[in-house]
This record gives C-alpha cells, structure tokens and sequence, in this order.
C-alpha cells in the first residue's frame, strides 16, 4: 500500500530462493515466468476483486536484458514456488515441489498478487542462494545461505545500478 500510495507504478523485487533442481545452481539469477502458490493472500476484506495472477511482460524482459548485459550467469524463464516460512522446506515437499517448479522462496507469489491487486506492474530478479533441502547431499545450512547472500551483495549492487528508469 505504502508504494501505491507513493504513485509508484512499477516494481521489480529482488528476491532470495532455493533451487529446486541440481541443474540450477546457487550464485545463479532467475526471472520466474510463473509462480505457485497456494496460501493466498488479498488486500480485500471487504470486496471480491478477480485478478488473473502473473508477472508484467515488459517488466519482465527489462530485467532480462539488464543481466544479459551485466553478462550474468542467469536463466530467463523459470517456475518459483512459494511456501509458508520462515521454515525450510521439508525433504518431501521439495521432493513433491520439484516436478512442477524450479526455484522456492517465502515471499515474491504473495507479493506478486498483491501488487496486480493495486494495479501495479511487477517483476522479479530471483537469486539462488542455496539447493533446497534435499536436493543435493549436503544438510540445508543457513549460515551457507547467509554467506552466499552476501558474496552475492556486490552484484546485487550492480545490478541495482544497472536497472535503468523506464517509464
């Protein structure tokens, strides 16, 4: 509401995730195509509002060539599944998640619905900062994803400083 109410129009959201897949490996960038998520949320308690969920396509391929020409290691469609934090998944759920997804998070399908429900054009700009759990054979470590996150900062930066200004 507060960016709304800023008469922001567009966001792009910068989001941490788990890969769901070994082929998708940490230190890798995703601008999800489509997202799953099955807890909900609305702005509306008081009216019913229909909104056909999804990432704004224009946003979407700024954000594209803005990694392509930052020469990022990056992935220009992918599936993100939302799940509700601030736990990990279990193993089965990334068993279960991986055959219709590629990366997890907490966060980016709620805010996504969310901001089509304020009329607001979204995008996002996923980085993998870890395999979900179970999906290679090391235990889910979250001082390892901190640490990824941050050696990830400095091209978060440059990243940041790369979107240029669309209108």
């Amino acid at each position: 509401m507060a960016i709304k109410f800023l008469k922001i129009k567009k966001v792009i959201a910068l989001n941490s995730c788990g890969s769901l897949k070994k082929g998708i490996k940490p230190k890798t960038f995703i601008v999800p195509n489509d997202y799953i998520n099955f807890d909900v949320s609305t702005i509306f308690d008081d009216k019913i509002k229909h909104i056909t969920p999804g990432f704004d396509k224009r946003l979407r391929k700024f954000c594209i060539l803005t990694l392509k020409e930052l020469n990022l290691n990056f992935r220009d469609k992918g599936i993100y599944a939302q799940t509700k934090g601030p736990r990990f998944e279990t193993k089965a759920e990334v068993k279960l998640l991986k055959d219709y997804a590629d990366i997890v998070g907490m966060t980016l399908a709620k805010e996504a619905t969310v901001a089509k429900e304020l009329d607001l054009e979204y995008a996002s700009i996923c980085s993998i900062d870890n395999y979900a759990n179970g999906v290679i054979n090391k235990p889910l470590s979250y001082k390892v994803i901190t640490q990824n996150v941050k050696e990830n900062l400095q091209v978060w930066e440059n990243i940041i400083n790369n979107l240029r200004v669309i209108s």
